[in-house]
């Protein structure tokens, strides 16, 4: 049996990501948290440990000191920057746009409107992401579903979630994305696109929670 010195990095990581989606599922009310804050804590470690150097590695600097402002909830300050020094959010973004940190800094500052219920500024700040990882793309465009579930544009909503579960075959997030679009399908009243969600969802992910009550979704929308 591995004692906690002989524990990888991985297996850390991997640890705090289940117990990070357990947080998430028993907190749905927290919409965009399902994107960012699962995704981007992984995506965060990696990019950090990966770049050190010159423009990305003072971004990554900027948005480490940030983070414990967007923690705590302080989503004003995460956004504008302290009387500290701390650079917010939304400078982090504009300055180093297209960067891994710049990236990541725009779907915090995305999440960080979100929270304030200012979903325009929401929804430009997470369409502002141009990024090469998969796992930020699905996250932003998570985001992006989000906000326009919120604005009842479902049709939107659900194009946005079946695209994020389109960029990543992760078995915890794609059932998640999936399962949305369907709902934002159905709300759109597109029961066919729907049902198609939940159909792939049960062939990709037959192990998902979310595919154990697919049926039952499946039957309903085709009665």
């Amino acid at each position: 049996m591995a004692t906690p010195s002989s524990v990888s990095s991985t297996d850390k990581l991997t640890a705090f990501y289940y117990d990070a989606l357990d947080f998430v599922e028993r907190n749905r009310t927290l919409v965009i948290g399902i994107a960012a804050a699962i995704v981007l804590g992984i995506a965060g470690i990696f990019f950090w440990g990966q770049y050190k150097s010159g423009q990305e590695g003072t971004a990554a600097e900027d948005l480490r000191k940030v983070m414990p402002l967007y923690q705590a909830g302080t989503f004003d300050k995460a956004i504008a920057g302290d009387s500290t020094g701390v650079v917010g959010l939304k400078k982090i973004a504009d300055q180093y746009s297209g960067t891994p940190s710049g990236n990541m800094a725009a779907v915090y500052l995305g999440n960080s409107y979100f929270q304030k219920n200012e979903i325009d500024n929401a929804l430009k700040a997470f369409k502002s992401v141009s990024s090469s990882s998969d796992l930020i793309s699905a996250a932003a465009l998570a985001g992006e579903a989000a906000c326009y579930e919120q604005k009842k544009d479902f049709k939107s909503a659900a194009n946005a979630y079946r695209s994020a579960a389109g960029r990543i075959s992760n078995a915890a997030l794609a059932p998640v994305y999936l399962t949305d679009a369907a709902r934002n399908f159905e709300l759109a009243g597109d029961k066919d696109e729907a049902v198609k969600q939940l159909e792939k969802l049960k062939k990709d992910y037959p192990q998902a929670s979310q595919a154990r009550t697919a049926d039952q979704s499946i039957v309903r929308l085709k009665s």
